[in-house]
């Protein structure tokens, strides 16, 4: 969800991760808010919220391939609805996206999680070049922004630097 100028802000600029506990306990609707924007500097104000409901999995079944805009007011609703329980009389994003993880037929929304006992470190293994010719990226490589898609780019970037480094070595 994107706004037109800093003075739209009405989220806390840290942590970089928030949430609503009150809507898990009072629904089904569990809501994860991402301030990327207080990571490094952007022209435009935005926050990612993941959500997992039986609401919102419905609406995506209806609306995302037969009428996109609809799905992606009906998913911005959704979102809105625990930052104004939060923050009082916000304003509505000027723009805003929503994703198809679970009707992608490549994904059904999948994305990596933390089993029980599992380490930061162990992700961290994942980011290591094997023989300088085998480069892994994507969220599950991020200790921090696993499940995300800001985690699944900044891994990108991250084995991009490092191709580009083992191929100075090679031809230096």
């Amino acid at each position: 969800m994107f706004w037109d100028t800093e003075d739209d802000i009405f989220w806390p600029q840290s942590p970089d991760v928030f949430l609503d506990a009150t809507s898990a306990l009072e629904s089904d609707l569990q809501i994860k808010y991402y301030n990327p924007t207080s990571l490094h500097n952007v022209t435009k104000p935005y926050i990612f919220a993941v959500l997992r409901s039986p609401e919102a999995f419905e609406i995506e079944k209806l609306y995302s391939n037969s009428d996109p805009t609809k799905y992606e007011e009906e998913i911005m609703k959704i979102a809105m609805s625990p930052l104004r329980r939060l923050f009082g009389d916000v304003p509505n994003p000027t723009v805003t996206t929503a994703n198809k993880w679970n009707t992608d037929k490549f994904s059904y929304g999948t994305y990596s999680f933390n089993k029980v006992g599992h380490k930061p470190s162990m992700r961290k293994r994942l980011q290591i070049p094997i023989m300088d010719k085998l480069f892994l990226a994507g969220e599950a490589t991020m200790s921090r922004w696993y499940g995300t898609v800001h985690g699944a780019y900044w891994s990108g970037n991250g084995a991009a630097y490092k191709v580009i480094a083992s191929l100075n070595q090679t031809y230096y």
